[in-house]
């Protein structure tokens, strides 16, 4: 499992061409974690699992503020490329 969480966070540091992208890798990261979070918790209290749980809650949460941004910047610029994102418009 932390393999799959390296290899993502890799990916997301190298991948910096499309927002989709970066998206997706934040996705993996986030349910490879709380996947290894189940698994340990699975022997013990429950506590480590209301933990996932709230984990879980959170990251969905991230992933619909992510598409929300992800529709904002295509009804904008119309492409999702990161390169062209710019905060401030140069006349």
């Amino acid at each position: 499992m932390p393999l799959v969480i390296f290899s993502s966070l890799l990916s997301l540091l190298f991948t910096k061409k499309s927002f989709l992208m970066c998206l997706l890798n934040l996705e993996i990261m986030m349910l490879s974690i709380i996947t290894f979070t189940l698994l340990l918790s699975y022997s013990k209290s429950n506590t480590e699992l209301l933990n996932s749980l709230l984990i879980l809650s959170l990251s969905a949460c991230e992933a619909s503020l992510g598409l929300a941004c992800l529709v904002n910047m295509l009804r904008t610029q119309g492409n999702d490329n990161i390169k062209s994102f710019s905060i401030i418009k140069l006349s």
